[in-house]
């Protein structure tokens, strides 16, 4: 309720700090500091503060962070944000009316600058709340000044500069393991790389710790047993030491609780035994259990434990190489990619986890993806210039660039909306690359320039690269 009678939507602040629309000069904090806004932020219909990636100055200060909106300063602990570690990063509350009695503190402890509008604004009409939220959700959706730069003139430099963005992406990735190279067997970094990627975000710390604690030097020796025992020996290490075989629940299906129960025999007979720090962690989607993507990675290593990964690796590639002429370069990506990480037709743990009775494959389609950009090509890309190979050089750079895309993120949604990728069908941008060429722009201009999408320098690169 505005102080005039009038109902005041929260929305409506919201907007009205999207559109900057109020007077700015003079701008200061409830205690007295300068504000300066170079970018108001991006609106977030998600959870988590309202705008992100503002930009300001407080005092002397500058700041890359939230901006959180309520109608009164009583809202911010309201509605528990001095409770959630996602408001850690807010660097302004932007509220309506401040209220004295009402400090605004983060989980840290820490006080938030705060910002009264009410009297900068120059006249307040109130609007209904699905007014207000609807012209928020136009203005989320408005192009960036690069996308209608580059509508308006030559579609192709937006495929060029995402193709460029996204090869100094891989650039970086490979230099990161250049460091790594020379301080272990490159095998075994494989092997780690390998096994990170399988583990998601919330896994891959500890899936790279597993590779580390029982290194493949010492699983090859294990591959070369029978694959009944052999599948006990290695499982049983993983299991154990991720803490999965210390769990009293045993799944109904009597197979996977004979595996289970085999597995923790020999885990017990072991006289050493390594142990992840912490356990792994569940998944929200079943599918993506860890414990599926530790037998199929079993699988992935006994297919090629008689030559080696590096050697199996490059065999593979070279019968890329070989049939690239003659077929689409992303079909034969993906059919030698399933050889490697198929999964047996009689293998149980497929049905572990999955609703249905319809067997699923262990590493599907969007993990080995991952597999391809976050170790295999970055791996092969830093192999082959060591070995100053160009040829092989050149074909992980088209791959990379043919690969399906990953899941789309809140990062790269920003940018499709941003570089208005939707008006270029025609370009086949929908690929792994162009979308990590997204994430380089976003990291190298939305995020890293302080001067915000007004201002910002990526304009005057396409309009050099045009000229």
């Amino acid at each position: 309720m505005s102080r005039s009678g009038a109902p005041i939507y929260e929305h409506e602040i919201q907007r009205i700090w999207a559109e900057q629309d109020f007077d700015s000069s003079g701008l200061k904090t409830v205690d007295g500091k300068k504000i300066e806004v170079f970018s108001p932020g991006w609106w977030n219909q998600g959870q988590g503060p309202d705008f992100e990636a503002a930009r300001l100055s407080i005092g002397d200060d500058f700041f890359y962070g939230s901006v959180e909106v309520h109608l009164q300063s009583s809202g911010w602990k309201a509605h528990g944000h001095n409770r959630n570690p996602a408001y850690d990063q807010v660097i302004l509350h932007v509220v309506l009316y401040h209220q004295p009695r009402h400090g605004v503190f983060n989980t840290l402890e820490n006080q938030i600058p705060e910002l009264e509008l009410a009297p900068h604004l120059k006249a307040l009409k109130p609007q209904s709340q699905k007014q207000s939220k609807e012209r928020l959700k136009r203005i989320e959706q408005l192009p960036g000044r690069c996308g209608v730069w580059i509508r308006e003139n030559d579609p192709l430099l937006l495929k060029n500069l995402l193709g460029h963005a996204a090869e100094q992406r891989m650039q970086n990735k490979m230099r990161q393991l250049h460091q790594k190279w020379q301080d272990q067997e490159s095998e075994e970094l494989l092997f780690q790389l390998i096994f990170k990627s399988l583990g998601y975000s919330v896994n891959a710390a500890a899936f790279e710790e597993l590779a580390r604690l029982y290194p493949y030097s010492n699983l090859r020796k294990l591959l070369r047993t029978t694959p009944r025992e052999s599948k006990t020996k290695v499982l049983s290490r993983w299991f154990g030491a991720a803490g999965i075989l210390s769990s009293k629940s045993l799944p109904r299906n009597p197979e996977l609780r004979r595996d289970l129960l085999q597995w923790s025999a020999e885990w017990k007979n072991l006289d050493s035994k390594a142990r992840l720090i912490q356990p792994l962690s569940g998944s929200t989607r079943p599918g993506n259990a860890p414990e599926r993507r530790l037998v199929g990675m079993y699988y992935h290593l006994a297919r090629t434990a008689e030559q080696g990964l590096i050697k199996s690796w490059l065999t593979l590639l070279s019968q890329v190489s070989q049939r690239e002429n003659d077929e689409p370069l992303r079909h034969i990506v993906l059919e030698l990619s399933q050889e490697f990480f198929e999964t047996p037709d009689w293998d149980v743990w497929s049905l572990h986890h999955v609703k249905s009775n319809r067997k699923s494959e262990l590493i599907g389609l969007d993990r080995k993806v991952i597999i391809w950009a976050n170790a295999i090509l970055p791996f092969f890309l830093a192999y082959a210039r060591k070995e100053q190979d160009m040829s092989l050089e050149q074909l992980l750079f088209r791959i990379f660039m043919v690969l399906p895309p990953e899941a789309s993120n809140q990062k790269t949604r920003f940018m499709e909306r941003r570089l208005w990728t939707s008006s270029y069908r025609h370009l086949k941008l929908n690929s792994f690359g162009y979308r990590q060429g997204m994430l380089q722009v976003h990291a190298d201009f939305c995020r890293n320039f302080f001067q915000g999408c007004a201002d910002c320098e990526l304009l005057e690169l396409l309009q050099a690269q045009a000229g």
